[in-house]
This record gives structure tokens, C-alpha cells and sequence, in this order.
């Protein structure tokens, strides 16, 4: 996969409630001296933002498994997600590896990260962008979750099986989101 890396301040972050919630984590991590603790997460301060909530428990080798996904994501997935991963919502599929790899390089360098990709899903043919923040939470030093959140430009419906694809992936940005 080919995904441009690079290295923003909070201010470059679009979306006026990921700076929020990256402003507040920040603040958390000075606050700890390091990863901020997983007591300390609160998918609600921006109420805006509550429906596209998504909490990933992360496991020793860094594999995502969610824990907690608000109202956007439920109705677009149709079913239950607490204890599966992006592979079990939609296959080996590269968008369930860019994710993936996204959130195992968040976890990795306990920093967090601001995503920004184009995906296609094959029944309907229509592009769409998706947005994501990820920060790491944890105890004693080990990062444990991820708090993310994610928007999309369309209305996405996630069908059981269905496939995804990235058709230009020079497209598809991270950035490790720095407080200044």
C-alpha cells in the first residue's frame, strides 16, 4: 500500500471537532506526562462528533477490535460490531488493511493521527471520503485503545460481504498530528 505520510499541527486539521478532541488529548498527555490513561476517554465532549464515534480495543500485537461504535457507524454496518475487527466487517479487502495499518502505526507510535482517503464500494460505484482521527489511550505506558473518529462525504451503507476498493492510492494521506 502507498499511503503519504506526513506531519501536521492541530490547526491543520479541517474538521473544527477533531481539533477539539486532538487539542483535549494533548492536554491529557501533558497532563500524564506520556499516554494519556484509557479512564480518561470521553467519545461525547463534542456532541456533534458522538454519532461517528468509534472505540477500538487494541490487542499485544496492535490488532484493532472495536469496542464501543456510535450511531453513524451502527446503522451504516447494519449489525453488531463489539468484538469484531475491520477484517470480520469487511473482508481482507485493502480499505480493511489501509485501516488496519493506519490505526497499528497510530497505536505504534502512541502519537495521534489524522487520515484522509478515497474508497469506492462496489454495489453502487460511488466515491467517497472518508476523514479519521485516532488517539491512543492506555495504562501504565501501553497503548490499549484508540479513540477515533470518522466521517464520511456520503452516505455509506456497509453490506455484509460487500467489496471495497481504493482505486488511486496517491490519494490516500496520514499524518501524525503534533500539538504545535
Amino acid at each position: 500500500m502507498s499511503i503519504v505520510q506526513a506531519h501536521i499541527s492541530i490547526d491543520d486539521v479541517a474538521e473544527a471537532g477533531f481539533r477539539e478532541h486532538l487539542r483535549r488529548w494533548f492536554d491529557q498527555r501533558d497532563a500524564a506526562g506520556g499516554l494519556p490513561d484509557r479512564s480518561l476517554i470521553d467519545p461525547f465532549m463534542v456532541p456533534a462528533l458522538a454519532e461517528s464515534v468509534i472505540l477500538f480495543e487494541v490487542g499485544e500485537d496492535l490488532s484493532p477490535t472495536y469496542r464501543l461504535t456510535g450511531e453513524a457507524m451502527r446503522r451504516a454496518v447494519g449489525r453488531p460490531t463489539v468484538g469484531l475487527t475491520p477484517y470480520d466487517l469487511m473482508g481482507r479487502t485493502p480499505y480493511a488493511e489501509l485501516i488496519v495499518e493506519q490505526l497499528r502505526d497510530c497505536a505504534r507510535a502512541v502519537q495521534p493521527i489524522y487520515s484522509s482517503h478515497d474508497f469506492v464500494v462496489a454495489q453502487d460505484e460511488i466515491a467517497r471520503e472518508s476523514r479519521r482521527i485516532a488517539m491512543p489511550y492506555g495504562q501504565h505506558g501501553e497503548v490499549n485503545r484508540l479513540l477515533c473518529f470518522q466521517v464520511v462525504s456520503e452516505k455509506l451503507e456497509l453490506k455484509e460481504g460487500a467489496a471495497y476498493r481504493i482505486d488511486d492510492w496517491s490519494l490516500n494521506q496520514l499524518a501524525f498530528v503534533h500539538s504545535a
